[in-house]
């Protein structure tokens, strides 16, 4: 059984008396159905609860906001550690990323996302991206991402507006599409034959072109997420 809140329950208390309200003053009153001067102070009392319970619903709201902000602040801080870190698991893979990394501060590091997001291309991938297809542990700090945002998202998505909600799940997805590539690329053919190398070696290409698309939508969805109010701060080096 669904539970209405509180404000829902005063919003709908309200309308009733507005409705009495406009009840009395175009209908009763005309008609003379009740003594004048009662249904005109029926019809003042009913502005009055009106108006009283406007006002506990705004004290209400802003009592919410108060007791929820640390909450708020804390979800806003568990998903910059997960992107931080995100971020910073992509530099090892892509070129000159780990110059990147050497050299990022908290000062410049929301430029550096800035310059990945403006490039019109994905970024291009370096020979450490071998290691992310073959070494599991890379992989699996990746998908530890994942699960940690997916269970922000179920568990605080009212704290979230839609578009950071949205940014979310584009993250997500494209994770487990780096995960889809690992799978696609264990799964080669090995037979060594001239024909398996050619279907590997074109295969291959289409997988690193997965892992270098899935980089630049998760950067972008990054840049995107900060925009939205949650600010990106990676943990320096």
């Amino acid at each position: 059984m669904k539970i209405v809140s509180s404000q829902v329950l005063l919003i709908l208390i309200a309308v009733g008396f507005i409705s009495f309200a406009l009840v009395d003053w175009f209908w009763i009153m005309p008609k003379g159905i009740w003594e004048y001067g009662l249904a005109e102070k029926f019809f003042v009392s009913s502005i009055f609860t009106v108006l009283t319970i406007i006002l506990l619903n705004l004290l209400t709201i802003v009592w919410e906001q108060r007791t929820w902000r640390h909450v708020k602040k804390k979800v806003y801080s568990m998903i910059q550690e997960e992107l931080g870190i995100m971020f910073i698991l992509i530099l090892d893979f892509i070129e000159n990323g780990l110059m990147i990394r050497a050299s990022i501060t908290k000062e410049n590091a929301f430029s550096e996302l800035c310059k990945l997001n403006d490039a019109k291309e994905p970024p291009k991938l370096d020979s450490a991206s071998k290691e992310l297809l073959e070494d599991k542990t890379s992989i699996g700090l990746f998908m530890d991402i994942t699960q940690n945002l997916n269970n922000v998202e179920i568990k605080y998505s009212r704290f979230l507006t839609p578009k950071q909600n949205e940014s979310l799940i584009n993250i997500q997805d494209s994770l487990r599409l780096l995960k889809y590539a690992v799978q696609l690329h264990h799964g080669n053919i090995r037979e060594p034959t001239p024909l398996a190398s050619v279907i590997n070696e074109e295969k291959e290409k289409a997988i690193l072109l997965i892992v270098s698309s899935s980089f630049g939508v998760l950067i972008k969805e990054t840049y995107k997420i900060h925009r939205e109010g949650i600010k990106f701060s990676p943990p320096t080096l």
